[in-house]
């Protein structure tokens, strides 16, 4: 049974009220057997005590007197022996059955309590009349003790209540705590892993920061190739332009008639090779077109709008010289 019990069950009951009994019906045995024997005892010493003290008035007398003295100071010399021993043994198996009752009051509160009512209510029948003194006053005490293990059973049952929510706080506390070592090892995962993620990140950064650098040497690169081409379609253009005005010539001196066959074919002839020229021309600006073509694609790539509309301007420009050399043609 538990130390904090405080009720019995109606089987508890009747079977610790049985053992009460029982032991009580022993106490009360021993009690007569402690009586008796003391009785026997007080009438032993009485007889002892009038032999020492008698009168005699005849000498036979005395010395039959003396003679029976003597028989019966022996007897009760060895009543008096056998005596001490029963209440030697008595007070043994009393003292027995008086901490059966403290052994029974020790199992829990309710136990302890039954035991004290028990006594109580059985002292309170008139039992306290028919037991002798010694026994009244050691069942007396046997009370004392066990309404002594009652406080001190309530009291543990309230440390061990206070015990028992110390350590429920102490086994939240170290949920808790453990909760916190796990949040603070996953938050060092995640540190371990930022870290990783920014040295990465810096990593990238620092290999764009060497392709855009590399990116704006090729960008200067590009800008001069481009600028160095603008100026060769200038010129071009002037030369294209000085070749239009010369057709102009060319056509009016054609209009003015046959003579000037000879001097005209050997313009032709000029012509021709001119025209050789041009297509040589023409093929090295077809090849030029590819090259700002695909420099076209790198400056859109990397967001250079005013290249892209100076580019575009230039293949516009030499579109429309492709067109007048074809006119020419």
């Amino acid at each position: 049974m538990a130390k904090d019990k405080e009720t019995l069950t109606k089987k508890e009951q009747e079977t610790l009220e049985l053992q009460l009994a029982t032991n009580f019906e022993a106490i009360v045995a021993i009690s007569e057997d402690m009586e008796k024997a003391k009785a026997l005892g007080a009438t032993a010493r009485e007889k002892a005590e009038a032999v020492q003290t008698g009168f005699w008035k005849s000498k036979a007398k005395a010395v039959e007197d003396l003679k029976d003295a003597t028989i019966t100071t022996a007897d009760t010399t060895l009543a008096t022996l056998d005596i001490v021993d029963k209440v030697s043994e008595n007070q043994k198996k009393m003292a027995d059955a008086c901490n059966e009752f403290i052994k029974l009051g020790a199992v829990d509160l309710a136990t302890n309590r039954a035991v004290i009512a028990f006594i109580e209510k059985t002292m309170a029948g008139g039992a306290d009349k028919t037991l002798g003194e010694e026994t009244v006053s050691q069942l007396q005490g046997v009370i004392r003790d066990l309404k002594q293990k009652s406080d001190l059973l309530v009291k543990q049952r309230k440390q061990g209540a206070k015990i028992n929510e110390h350590e429920t706080r102490l086994v939240q506390v170290e949920a808790h705590a453990n909760d916190l070592d796990t949040e603070i090892e996953k938050s060092r995962e995640s540190e371990k892993k930022h870290d990783s993620a920014i040295k990465e990140q810096r990593e990238k950064g620092e290999e764009r920061d060497r392709r855009l650098d590399a990116g704006d040497e090729r960008d200067d690169t590009q800008d001069k190739q481009i600028q160095d081409l603008h100026q060769k379609n200038v010129e071009q253009d002037e030369r294209l332009q000085h070749g239009d005005e010369y057709d102009k010539k060319q056509d009016e001196r054609l209009k003015q008639g046959e003579e000037k066959d000879i001097e005209q074919d050997a313009v032709l002839e000029e012509q021709k090779q001119k025209d050789v020229e041009h297509d040589k021309t023409l093929a090295e600006l077809e090849d030029r077109i590819k090259v700002l073509e695909n420099d076209l694609e790198i400056v859109k790539n990397s967001k250079r709008t005013q290249l892209y509309i100076a580019i575009s301007a230039g293949i516009g420009l030499i579109g429309v010289i492709l067109g007048i050399i074809a006119l020419v043609i």
